[in-house]
């Protein structure tokens, strides 16, 4: 499998020095998953504030939400996210990629495991 990519789009660009990775659920799903470290805001040790895992709604995606990652980001933020599978680069689990589909609600459980 390829590895992972972020999309840029004319006005919304990939933040800097993302981490773009694959993470397989345990049912075997891909899910396109990608984290930044902070750019700013640390605290008196020069450690992050904390981590946010960013996770979307239905029928979003990573790139959606390039702004609220750079403005947590120069908080001192971790930022953590995830397409969930049926969205986004994540597997599709239809033939008909543009359905977004899943078998059992409790599958979103796994994804957020993984």
């Amino acid at each position: 499998m390829e590895k992972p990519e972020l999309k840029s789009s004319p006005n919304n660009s990939v933040p800097d020095d993302a981490h773009v990775q694959w993470v397989k659920t345990r049912d075997g799903v891909n899910l396109r998953a990608a984290f930044w470290q902070p750019t700013g805001g640390m605290d008196i040790a020069d450690k992050p504030r904390g981590t946010v895992c960013l996770i979307n709604g239905r029928t979003e995606f990573i790139e959606k939400y390039y702004e609220v990652i750079e403005d947590l980001r120069q908080r001192g933020f971790v930022v953590a996210t995830f397409d969930w599978r049926g969205q986004g680069l994540s597997d599709r689990l239809l033939k008909k990629s543009f359905r977004g589909h899943i078998r059992h609600f409790n599958h979103y459980k796994r994804d957020l495991d993984a």
